[in-house]
């Protein structure tokens, strides 16, 4: 019951600005300028989204650990959440967002991050911890 009152949240409060736009918890987190392996920008938008639902339905439903982390793999980063492969970011993505490809990698790790948090916390608690843990709320 709680996993689907999560999944619909997640629907709910995706308001894009456009259909290349990834926003979850009420935030724009980030947009996607570039074609990356076959994908124009809107499939990737779609994509993402699509592994957005799959983390909050299926992973936490087994309470697994809401993690961020990124990694290199040849040439390019991959933005993992809960340990699945969420983002990838590119030189294509990071010359079309007039960026490097590792600072491009920290904005978006970190949104990602505070949006997971803002879903989870809610928006006040969402920005008061690198932590991805929800502060203990007092009764």
């Amino acid at each position: 019951m709680t996993v689907f009152a999560v999944a619909c949240a997640v629907s709910v409060s995706v308001a894009q600005q456009s259909s290349n736009d990834v926003a979850f918890g009420g935030k724009l987190f980030l947009r996607f300028r570039a074609t990356v392996g076959g994908l124009n920008p809107e499939s990737r938008a779609i994509a993402l989204q699509s592994r957005l639902t799959h983390v909050f339905t299926n992973l936490m439903a087994r309470k697994y650990p809401l993690t961020v982390d990124v990694r290199l793999q040849r040439d390019v980063r991959v933005i993992y959440v809960a340990k699945v492969p969420f983002v990838t970011v590119t030189r294509n993505d990071a010359s079309k967002n007039n960026t490097y490809v590792d600072l491009l990698t920290e904005i978006w790790s970190r949104n990602i991050a505070t949006g997971v948090r803002a879903i989870l916390c809610g928006h006040d608690e969402a920005t008061k911890s690198g932590n991805m843990a929800c502060p203990a709320r007092t009764p």
